[in-house]
């Protein structure tokens, strides 16, 4: 369980097949997601065993595959409403501060968040946690069960 005050960092790896910068081999990198100062960031770093090129890209541009690495190292975590009475019109506004989402889009999260709870990354999570926060929303992080 997290209780985040919103000014921490935190960040989930897992390794990632990236090309050399230098010669083009694919190497076993590591991709880095994190949540800096309310900001959600994605780095990139690697070593090349055929060329030995070192390298770090930090603030990377989001790419396919990203979220769904993080997720099969790490695990999914889940962001929970604590206690019950809070609106759902309240949730919505707090949720498309930090997500570009419609006001249905928006409902149908809050809905999710009251009855099952948000999935996702550690680093999403406590992004959109800490929108929730701010407006005055209880809520905490867990880790899902794996089976």
């Amino acid at each position: 369980m997290s209780r985040s005050t919103g000014t921490d960092i935190v960040t989930e790896s897992s390794p990632y097949p990236a090309s050399c910068i230098e010669c083009g081999a694919t190497t076993d990198s590591t991709l880095t997601q994190a949540l800096v100062g309310g900001h959600v960031r994605w780095d990139l770093d690697g070593c090349c065993a055929a060329c030995g090129a070192v390298w770090a890209s930090c603030d990377h541009p989001d790419q396919a595959g990203f979220r769904e690495a993080i997720l099969a190292a790490n695990g999914p975590s889940i962001l929970e409403i604590e206690g019950d009475g809070v609106p759902v019109a309240l949730v919505m506004r707090a949720l498309r501060t930090v997500r570009s989402v419609s006001l249905v889009q928006a409902r149908a999260m809050a809905q999710r968040l009251h009855e099952t709870g948000l999935e996702g990354t550690r680093v999403d999570m406590e992004s959109i946690a800490g929108a929730l926060r701010r407006s005055g929303i209880p809520v905490w992080i867990r880790k899902a069960h794996r089976d």
